[in-house]
């Protein structure tokens, strides 16, 4: 069964999704729960994640991993919003699985992630007026005559 390594503030939910998948997950995370344990073939605990959040431990726990394994790679998971450059520290010793660093960075640049969403029309936000309803008069059996303006609500906002 071939390995895959996972970094992330807690690995459970993507050790669980490898060994579904067919891999044999080794996972560096701060916890450590049990239910990681039991998926994971080998796992690290990084050390006051918490306080510290990912730094340059995770290579070193990472490496102690993968010194027994044939890893196809890291998978990245929470933990790394704020550490591009610990990305790009992993990406230089293992091949990373899913976005690279330098995607994360960018679409964490909301002025980044505008020009591309314009750029291939992801995105398309349009305004417009939810109908008003109409609501029968009083007395004929209507609980409530308000007014259908005062009803319509906010303009809301949709995807196409």
């Amino acid at each position: 069964m071939p390995s895959v390594l996972i970094a992330a503030a807690s690995g459970r939910a993507l050790a669980a999704s490898a060994r579904r998948a067919g891999y044999a997950p080794v996972v560096a995370d701060f916890f450590g729960d049990e239910d990681t344990i039991e998926a994971a073939r080998a796992h690290v605990r990084l050390p006051d994640g918490l306080s510290r959040g990912m730094d340059d431990t995770l290579l070193d726990a990472l490496a102690s991993l993968a010194a027994d394994e044939e890893s196809c790679g890291v998978v990245w998971g929470t933990g790394f919003e704020d550490r591009p450059h610990l990305l790009a520290k992993i990406a230089r010793r293992w091949p990373l699985i899913g976005k690279h660093a330098g995607d994360r960075r960018a679409i964490k640049d909301p002025l980044c992630a505008q020009r591309a969403c314009a750029r291939t029309a992801a995105f398309r936000i349009r305004k417009h007026r939810a109908p008003a309803r109409r609501m029968s008069a009083v007395g004929s059996g209507s609980a409530s005559a308000a007014p259908a303006a005062a009803i319509s609500g906010p303009p809301a906002i949709t995807m196409s």
